[in-house]
């Protein structure tokens, strides 16, 4: 079984080598941190989204696959307080950093531009899930349109913390 303990490891080695060729491309020391926050807020991210990944154990797990637009919103809503905050509220969370760094991290930092890239990496997780499950031989995590949905909420409202932040204070990471 890979573990969450491995996708720190492998993101700290991840880590390691991109600070390594951003100092041999000499970047700036506020970028290289941007940059090195970035690559710690990703490897979180997929240690949450992906891991653990059970693969030598064949067992009906229970998760699903969703295609129904709002029908996991509405299930998670419907189930309580505790399942729509883990499942709803969490993914907002998940991607607000995502949509932050981005707009801070891209030359281009229009809306449309922010939006594919949001769309992308919430779509690249979903899609590891899938490839991985499919791996594996079960389902070992729901792949649902509807997180593709929520982390993309999530994107745009990292992206507008971004916008409604001063500028002064984004001076200090730009």
């Amino acid at each position: 079984m890979l573990t969450e303990t491995d996708a720190y490891l492998f993101g700290f080695f991840a880590l390691i080598i991109v600070e390594v060729v951003l100092f041999i491309m000499k970047i700036n020391a506020k970028r290289k941190v941007m940059i090195g926050l970035f690559v710690v807020y990703i490897t979180l991210a997929l240690s949450v989204t992906l891991f653990p990944i059970p693969f030598q154990e064949t067992y009906s797990s229970g998760y699903e696959y969703n295609f129904i637009p709002f029908k996991s919103i509405a299930d998670s809503i419907n189930s309580g307080l505790r399942p729509a905050l883990t499942s709803v509220a969490g993914n907002v969370i998940l991607t607000m950093p995502f949509g932050f760094l981005i707009t801070l991290l891209k030359g281009n930092k229009k809306f449309p531009n922010v939006l594919l890239w949001v769309v992308a990496f919430s779509l690249a997780i979903e899609l590891a899930q899938f490839v991985i499950g499919t791996g594996i031989g079960y389902r070992y995590r729901n792949v649902d349109i509807d997180d593709l949905i929520l982390n993309t909420i999530g994107g745009i409202i990292g992206y507008a913390i971004y916008n409604l932040t001063p500028k002064k204070l984004l001076s200090i990471f730009e």
